[in-house]
C-alpha cells in the first residue's frame, strides 16, 4: 500500500527592507492519483485546522509557513507563496522558487511544467502564472507611462527552468568535483 505524500514549495522572498531576505517553506498535500484511490491507497498525513502544520500518522507533526490541504487550489497557493516575488521583481529585486520532494510527490503539478494541453486555467501551475503576471505588469507598467506622458519603462527579464532528476546525497569522504551528468548545472562531491 502506497502513502499519500506532501510537497514542498520553497522560496527566497524579499521583504519590504531590502537588507533582510527570507525564505519561506510551504507545503501541500496532494491530492490521490487515480491508481491510488483504485488500488485503495489511504491518505497518511492531515493538515493541522487553523494551523500551518502537516501531521504524518499519529506522531509526526511538521510546521511550515504556509500549509495548504488535498482541496487547495492553485490559485490560492500561487496568491500565498509566489504572487508577491513576482511583484518584488518589479521593484528590482530577484526571486526563487523551487519545488522538491520524493517522485510523484507533486513537483510537476505545482510547478506547471507537464505540458498537459488540456489543463484548464485554474489548474495552471507556478512557471505559467508567473510568466503572465511577469509580462502583464511589464504591459501594464509601460501603458501607464504612455498615459502619463512619460518616458516607458524598460525591462530585462532572464529567467531559467532546470529539472534535476535522480539526485544522490554527497557522501561525506568526497574529495573530487564532478559534474553531474543528469544536472548539469549541479556540481557534486565524488
Amino acid at each position: 500500500m502506497h502513502n499519500e505524500c506532501l510537497y514542498s514549495i520553497r522560496g527566497w522572498t524579499a521583504e519590504t527592507n531590502p537588507d533582510r531576505l527570507s525564505r519561506d517553506v510551504s507545503a501541500q498535500i496532494r491530492p490521490q492519483m487515480a491508481k491510488e484511490k483504485i488500488e485503495g491507497c489511504h491518505v497518511c498525513t492531515m493538515v493541522t485546522p487553523g494551523e500551518p502544520q502537516v501531521l504524518l500518522g499519529k506522531d509526526k507533526a511538521f510546521t511550515y509557513d504556509f500549509v495548504f490541504d488535498i482541496d487547495s487550489e492553485q490559485h490560492n497557493i500561487y496568491q500565498a507563496c509566489v504572487y508577491k516575488l513576482i511583484e518584488g521583481c518589479f521593484e528590482g529585486y530577484n526571486a526563487t522558487v523551487f519545488a522538491y520532494g520524493q517522485t510523484g510527490s507533486g513537483k510537476t503539478y505545482t510547478m506547471g511544467t507537464g505540458f498537459d494541453v488540456s489543463l484548464t486555467q485554474q489548474e495552471q501551475g507556478i512557471i505559467p502564472r508567473a510568466i503572465h503576471q511577469l509580462f502583464e505588469g511589464i504591459k501594464n507598467k509601460r501603458v501607464r507611462a504612455q498615459e502619463a506622458g512619460t518616458q516607458p519603462p524598460e525591462f530585462k527579464v532572464s529567467a531559467q527552468f532546470l529539472e534535476c532528476l535522480k539526485l544522490a546525497p554527497v557522501p561525506h569522504h568526497s574529495q573530487h568535483l564532478q559534474m553531474n551528468a543528469q544536472c548539469p548545472m549541479l556540481i557534486t562531491f565524488t
